[in-house]
């Protein structure tokens, strides 16, 4: 949660999620600022997934977002956009 100070909030939720029986994907660019501290790489009945570049993983996001009931996108995510 270094340099994040949403994280507490966000590991909140996604436990609470995983306890009600859903899964989350979360998806994070894979930047030096965070890479260097990251202390979160796996989630209990979900997915991280870490890229180095949006179009490497296009795919993987949209079949995730298609398959989702919920979709949430953070303020901190450039790629959001495309």
């Amino acid at each position: 949660s270094w340099g994040n100070g949403h994280a507490t909030l966000w590991r909140g939720l996604i436990r609470a999620l995983g306890g009600l029986g859903w899964s989350v994907t979360f998806f994070e660019r894979n930047t030096p600022y965070y890479a260097g501290a990251r202390d979160l790489d796996h989630l209990d009945g979900g997915n991280v997934v870490l890229y180095p570049d949006w179009e490497d993983i296009r795919h993987v996001a949209e079949q995730a977002i298609g398959e989702s009931d919920v979709v949430i996108v953070t303020s901190y995510c450039p790629d959001a956009v495309e």
